[in-house]
């Protein structure tokens, strides 16, 4: 609002005619899939977070002790990469790091050999879940940023909440009893999530980056139906 007073014009007037507006917006289903493909790993980690490090030999107490330790990683990491990403202005880019980042421990974690040792493996399961939902507040924020009336950043949100609600309820059934106490499948299931979160990333850059070369040639975009005008709502695009 700060920056672009014309995002508050139509604030007291949702309609349904709004509603299904904001439902044509493509965007912001991408934006939902996106958070409900990459925090699925996330539900199945927290919930099953202390039952994995009592596997690799730790005592019920310490386990809980020890998965407390992801958690604080987590803000750190989230400080981070949030505070980078409003700096630059890149939102998908930093996403996509956040990808890289859980996708390398968690085929760390899918390729340790058998009988490692239980501190190298609980090392690595903390820093897969300490950055295991950092792209899920970049990717709400990337929404909000981008939404080109307010109406749409309000459905974007609640739609961007649904699919990570969505998301966590399926992670939870990534880890089975019977692929206890290695759960490859459940670490490689994480693994090809995350590497499916790329291309999503990529897409939703791709339709940013075109929106903005089309207002950059004053010339105006079309979405959910309706003219925005470069010389109204002339804000590029955050990537």
């Amino acid at each position: 609002m700060a920056d672009d007073t014309t995002k508050g014009d139509d604030r007291a007037h949702f309609t349904l005619k709004n509603l299904a507006e904001a439902a044509l917006d493509y965007r912001l289903w991408l934006h939902m899939l996106l958070n409900a493909v990459s925090l699925a790993p996330k539900g199945g980690l927290q919930l099953y977070g202390p039952t994995i490090i009592k596997n690799l030999g730790f005592s019920k107490v310490n386990a809980n002790l020890l998965n407390a330790v992801s958690s604080v990683l987590v803000i750190i990491l989230s400080g981070l990469i949030s505070f980078v990403s409003d700096k630059t202005r890149l939102r998908g880019p930093l996403c996509i790091v956040a990808f890289l980042w859980s996708i390398a421990f968690a085929g760390g974690l899918y390729g340790l050999p058998v009988g490692s040792d239980k501190w190298t493996a609980y090392a690595v399961l903390t820093l897969l879940s300490g950055g295991n939902a950092l792209a899920q507040g970049l990717n709400d924020a990337w929404v909000s940023i981008n939404a080109t009336r307010p109406t749409n950043r309000s459905i974007g949100l609640a739609m961007a909440v649904m699919g990570s609600n969505l998301g966590g309820l399926a992670g939870q059934q990534l880890f089975r009893s019977s692929d206890a106490p290695q759960y490859n499948r459940a670490f490689l299931a994480i693994l090809l999530l995350y590497s499916a979160s790329i291309p999503l990333t990529l897409l939703l850059m791709w339709v940013y980056w075109r929106g903005n070369r089309t207002l950059q040639q004053g010339r105006e975009l079309i979405i959910s139906g309706k003219r925005v005008d470069p010389a109204v709502n002339g804000k590029r695009f955050d990537l």
